[in-house]
């Protein structure tokens, strides 16, 4: 699944301010990954692997985890957005949604 437009899976999430998209039966067991490439072209990321953490934000919400991106980065103006729930995902963390992403 892409996050930012369409893929061959069928999912398309919004990017930074223009809402939250609900994404269920995603699970880390399952082979699933995401392709973040799309949603961090909206950013100001400039690529470098350590400051990835700038710009995505992964928080639980119950079982659920929530993907939030901060388009300028942690040190910038503005705030972060919320652009996906993957509902029932069980615990996880930006290093876990890294181990299943495309950057």
């Amino acid at each position: 699944m892409e996050l930012g437009r369409r893929s061959a899976d069928g999912g398309c999430l919004p990017g930074a301010g223009q809402g939250n998209d609900d994404v269920s039966g995603w699970t880390l067991q399952n082979g699933d990954s995401f392709d973040l490439r799309p949603l961090l072209s909206q950013t100001g990321w400039n690529g470098d692997p350590a400051s990835i953490g700038d710009f995505v934000q992964v928080a639980m919400a119950g079982d659920s985890g929530v993907i939030s991106v901060d388009p300028s980065g942690a040190s910038g103006p503005g705030g972060s957005y919320a652009v996906a729930t993957l509902e029932a995902s069980g615990a996880m963390d930006l290093s876990t949604l890294l181990a299943h992403a495309i950057t």
